[in-house]
């Protein structure tokens, strides 16, 4: 399903290229994604690990969106994309390089939290920023029908990976244990609540029926 994911982010930036003369941020956009990041996503079919490839990807991104980053702040337009772009092309370069080190046995262990870890990391935020761009692009209009089917696809690519990621970290078992366990506390704190309203009005109405007797 990764691989997948890899392969549409590539279909996607085509359709939205296809029509314009290609620079360097497009090339190194789509070599990022296909051949780099697809080989790492497909080197678990064939029992391999291929960390490096993830890193490569992260590099040749980082340069497809450091120019989209220059050329905004050049012409004064918003920069949250590239940005976005950019943490996210760091995020794959330090998964990788993280993957480079375990597996030459040079750390034991990922810092602050396990490589899967950092691969939902890094879909979460190459989906926000695929996701607030379709969105700009439905609220602006004047799209063509090309270039917004290639943002889709892009979006698409995103919550496969993100998917995919969740699924490998167990979070299928754990959400929805987490929410049956929040649902019963709260019923048991329901029902704790009416037991001891309950006791009170016992209480209230033996008090009350105390109060009577002593009348003479």
């Amino acid at each position: 399903m990764k691989t997948l994911g890899s392969l549409l982010f590539t279909v996607g930036h085509y359709l939205q290229c296809r029509s314009r003369p290609k620079d360097s941020s497009d090339w190194n956009y789509m070599i990022g994604c296909t051949p780099f990041l697809t080989a790492a996503f497909a080197a678990p079919l064939a029992n391999k690990k291929l960390p490096s490839q993830q890193f490569l990807s992260g590099f040749f991104l980082w340069f497809a969106y450091s120019p989209l980053y220059a050329r905004a702040k050049k012409s004064g337009t918003k920069t949250r994309g590239a940005i976005i772009g950019l943490l996210a092309a760091v995020l794959l370069m330090w998964g990788g390089g993280v993957g480079m080190l375990l597996q030459r046995k040079l750390v034991e262990r990922s810092p602050v939290m396990p490589p899967l870890g950092w691969a939902l990391s890094t879909s979460l935020v190459f989906g926000s920023g695929n996701m607030m761009k379709l969105l700009e692009m439905k609220r602006k209009g004047g799209v063509s029908p090309e270039v917004f089917l290639g943002q889709i696809c892009k979006v698409c690519a995103s919550f496969i990976l993100l998917g995919s990621n969740s699924y490998l970290l167990g979070f299928h078992r754990t959400v929805p244990s987490a929410i049956r366990a929040l649902i019963h506390g709260e019923r048991e704190g329901q029902a704790e609540a009416e037991g001891e309203g309950e006791g009170e009005g016992e209480g209230d109405r033996g008090d009350a029926k105390e109060g009577k007797s002593k009348v003479p």
